[in-house]
């Protein structure tokens, strides 16, 4: 059980060596994988993990699935005010004005109902390619303080199930705005593959960096030409 906040711990790496087979799957080079860009907007980590188990006809328990959970706090701040902020993380159907597509995402359809809502459905990731889109839920919507979205994704490479979490708070400071987003993963997925785990959680890491900034960079410039 999640209850706010968790106490801060030190970041741990996500990358990990792994076999060349794996590291291809993901579009990454043999080798090391590379590490998702720095910046100024991690905050917190924390990961817990537990296994279900079988009872094989000897008595023995083994392990055959894994839950872990795993999220993730990014902060900036963005001289732009948070009901411009609220209205670009809310409008779904329009993400293209400000987040350039990217190998994980391209974009957002079959928004209904809309304007967004508590409630709305969403086509996310890449909706014209089946295996890589998936469907999702806006379940928190409070004009210019806060919005929550909750999508499940199945990364078929590590036959992975991958509950999203996303929660967006806004507050007004020194005439602009800090936004935080809150990622959290649950994680189900075979044991065996588990060691694997940390490829799919720095493609996330990745892609939470990305949005950030590309958040920040197009309202700022809206903001100086308004």
């Amino acid at each position: 059980m999640i209850a706010g906040r968790p106490p801060h711990r030190a970041y741990r790496d996500p990358c990990a060596a792994v076999s060349p087979r794996h590291l291809r799957m993901f579009g990454q080079p043999t080798g090391r994988l590379r590490r998702p860009g720095r910046a100024s907007i991690r905050v917190s980590a924390s990961d817990r993990l537990e296994a279900v188990t079988v009872q094989t006809p000897h008595g023995a328990n083994v392990a055959i699935m894994a839950r872990s959970q795993w999220h993730r706090f990014y902060e900036t701040s963005i001289a732009a005010p948070a009901e411009l902020l609220f209205r670009l993380l809310s409008d779904l159907p329009n993400y293209g004005d400000w987040l350039p597509g990217s190998e994980a995402f391209g974009r957002t359809t079959d928004v209904e109902p809309y304007p967004v809502r508590r409630g709305t459905r969403y086509h996310d990731g890449k909706p014209d390619e089946p295996g890589n889109d998936w469907w999702g839920t806006v379940t928190g919507y409070q004009p210019s303080g806060s919005v929550d979205f909750h999508h499940t994704i199945h990364v078929k490479q590590l036959r992975a199930t991958v509950d999203v979490h996303i929660h967006y708070s806004l507050e007004a400071e020194n005439g602009g705005t800090v936004v935080t987003r809150w990622l959290i993963l649950d994680v189900t997925m075979p044991v065996v593959f588990r060691p694997l785990r940390s490829l799919a959680t720095a493609r996330f890491d990745k892609e939470n960096v990305r949005t950030m900034a590309a958040l920040k960079q197009y309202a700022e410039a809206q903001s100086s030409i308004g």
